[in-house]
């Protein structure tokens, strides 16, 4: 249910197979762009694409249309030991967060952080309406709350920790787990894994 917990927060909007066509979100790490887009942010670029939503924001607000191609398929690895996904989902919302009120007057701060709490609620409604809702994965609805709350309060934690005093380290956190993700599995997802990798061989 960790497992199932992390692939719900990152990419429970496509998981059902959206229908191609213009979006205003799509998955991040999965998405390509146009490279002259990515080079007009100058100096920009590098701090942007930490957060792959904060690049997506800055491109429909420059008049630019994001597409999704549903036959483009990806697979992922997802965390599965509790206390490795509880500190990875406090370092995303701190780098998104931190990134995303870059520049952002004192007020506008304040009221993020008056309603920071909000956000792990808003977001347990979103992802437990799908669940119910859905042909294919409304087996996972109630077995994955428990898990899925941890780790929404370890987001919406981080994600105070961002607006208060912006990303700190967990951009860099990101990046180095991000190369060996097979590190944070469980024993039985890691079996799986290598089994798979050895099918495919």
């Amino acid at each position: 249910m960790t497992s199932w917990a992390n692939l719900l927060l990152e990419y429970y909007p496509w998981l059902e197979g959206a229908p191609e066509g213009e979006m205003v979100d799509l998955p991040g790490h999965n998405s390509a762009y146009n490279r002259d887009l990515l080079l007009s942010f100058g100096d920009r670029l590098e701090s942007l694409l930490e957060v792959e939503a904060v690049v997506q924001r800055e491109i429909i607000q420059s008049g630019h249309r994001m597409l999704l191609e549903p036959r483009a398929r990806t697979s992922h690895l997802n965390f599965s030991r509790l206390t490795s996904s509880l500190e990875l989902r406090f370092n995303a919302g701190r780098s998104f967060a931190g990134h995303r009120a870059m520049g952002w007057p004192a007020k506008k701060r304040a009221m993020y952080i008056a309603g920071g709490p909000l956000i792990p609620l808003v977001r347990l409604i979103r992802i437990s309406t799908m669940l119910r809702r859905s042909p294919q994965y409304s087996w996972l609805f109630p077995k994955v709350i428990p898990a899925l709350c941890a780790m929404l309060l370890a987001d919406g934690f981080g994600e105070t920790a961002g607006y208060v005093a912006g990303p700190g380290d967990a951009p860099r956190f990101l990046g180095t787990i991000e190369f060996n993700r097979v590190r944070f599995m469980n024993l039985s997802d890691k079996a799986d894994y290598a089994e798979m990798i050895g099918r495919l061989a």
